[in-house]
């Protein structure tokens, strides 16, 4: 955001880029549903700060998104289905590769319960060379 720093101009840009500064320290925090409030911006500063909602709403779309699909994968998990992965194919680009990342570490702590499982059902019945 330094950029802005040396920057002069109207009361109204001004009140744009310390909104768009918020939004910033917003999104950085991790609040992916802050907007920048229009009700403060007339005239260039408004269009402007439309215009930057439509950006952080187009470019949030796909990482909500992917916390939905995490959230649902956890909820499955929960109920017993751990089959259940996130849909790669939802997603594009790095949120694909981040959705793939994330089955293959789920895919990958799945097989070692069942490996264990498998070790301790082989003690239970007997078999005490079962590797784990």
């Amino acid at each position: 955001m330094s950029l802005f720093v040396g920057m002069k101009g109207s009361s109204k840009t001004r009140v744009a880029l310390e909104e768009i500064r918020r939004l910033g320290q917003a999104m950085a925090g991790g609040d992916l549903s802050a907007r920048a409030d229009l009700a403060t911006a007339t005239g260039d500063a408004k269009t402007i700060l439309i215009a930057v909602n439509e950006l952080l709403e187009t470019a949030t779309r796909p990482a909500i998104a992917l916390g939905e699909g995490i959230g649902r994968m956890s909820a499955e998990h929960n109920k017993g289905d751990i089959d259940v992965l996130i849909p790669v194919d939802r997603f594009k680009g790095d949120f694909a590769a981040m959705a793939r990342d994330v089955n293959g570490l789920v895919t990958s702590h799945i097989a070692v319960k069942k490996k264990a499982m498998a070790c301790v059902k082989a003690f239970g019945e007997g078999d005490f060379d079962a590797p784990l």
